[in-house]
């Protein structure tokens, strides 16, 4: 046989072959009256979602945060209620016990700054219905605070520590500064 007409044999095998394919799959779709089948978005999509799930959990291994920090991050310092100057000083009677938590629960401006590499952690608390502050500042925002300070910022009366010192007594000195301003 020629090499030719090995060529056109060879042809005419592979039509027939498609042919008899293109037969088997119109009798196998005549055979079922169902549309083709779509996927929803989570099948279509699963690769992304599982890689989406693995990243979560990769963050939250390697940066381990609480749900509580993620909201306290994100909610309103407007949403808090502003510290009282009465429970600034039932916190005094605490003494040198007092804790970053006896403040969580009241607005602030965060004052923090770095110093060296080391950041240090300052929140001015602005007391209800007074012109004064109360400065708490340390090292961590865990545990207990370096420092606890009410200072009148209107009058200039010079701060004390509510840890240490009596806060009755510096109202009295701020009352006395203000008497002094108005005459």
């Amino acid at each position: 046989m020629k090499p030719s007409e090995r060529r056109a044999l060879r042809e005419q095998k592979r039509q027939e072959n498609e042919n008899a394919e293109i037969n088997r799959t119109s009798h196998s779709q005549e055979g079922t009256a169902h549309a083709p089948r779509k996927e929803g978005f989570i099948q279509s999509h699963i690769r992304l979602i599982t890689f989406i799930i693995c990243m979560v959990i990769l963050v939250w291994i390697v940066f381990p945060i609480s749900i509580a920090e993620i909201v306290k991050k994100f909610s309103k310092e407007e949403d808090l209620p502003k510290i009282t100057l009465d429970y600034v000083c039932n916190v005094s009677e605490i003494g040198e016990e007092i804790q970053w938590l006896h403040f969580e629960d009241y607005s602030y401006n965060d004052m923090s700054y770095k110093t060296d590499g080391v950041k240090y952690i300052k929140r001015e608390y602005p007391i209800k219905g007074t012109g004064l502050v109360l400065w708490v500042g340390g090292a961590s925002d865990e545990g207990r605070p370096d420092y606890v300070y009410i200072v009148d910022m209107e009058y200039g009366t010079p701060h004390i520590d509510i840890r240490k010192d009596s806060v009755d007594e510096f109202l009295k000195k701020v009352e006395q500064a203000k008497e002094e301003s108005h005459e």
